[in-house]
């Protein structure tokens, strides 16, 4: 006899109803009209927002990516005042509304690729 995990794909079974030993096994019921109008009724298929979320105030992936590469052409700047200054000069630049991230806030930002460019050098 074969054991209940290593049954054939095929088999017959009294929960199948098969006793004639036809193999079979039963499938699951295709979804009906009535079942498409509940999941249709209740928005069980939707989908989230691809856009949830309030809109960055800041363009902080632009303004790391113009960084690394003035990094790379230029070199890691002296000090991080100096850092924060060119991160200052970017925005009030590249900004659509002219805001300028504060010190504080852009400090907060760079603090850890800081430590490691500077540990690095």
């Amino acid at each position: 006899m074969v054991a209940a995990s290593r049954r054939p794909a095929r088999y017959c079974s009294s929960i199948t109803g098969c006793s004639s030993g036809v193999l079979g096994r039963r499938r699951s019921p295709k979804p009906t009209s009535s079942i498409q109008r509940f999941e249709d009724k209740h928005d069980l298929l939707r989908r989230p927002a691809a856009n949830s979320g309030a809109t960055p105030r800041y363009d902080w992936d632009d303004a790391f990516l113009a960084e690394m590469l003035r990094i790379h052409e230029q070199g890691v700047p002296a000090t991080q005042a100096e850092w924060i200054g060119r991160i200052q000069e970017w925005f009030a630049v590249n900004s659509k509304s002219g805001e300028v991230p504060d010190e504080r806030t852009i400090r907060r930002r760079l603090t850890p690729a800081w430590k490691s460019l500077s540990m690095s050098a």
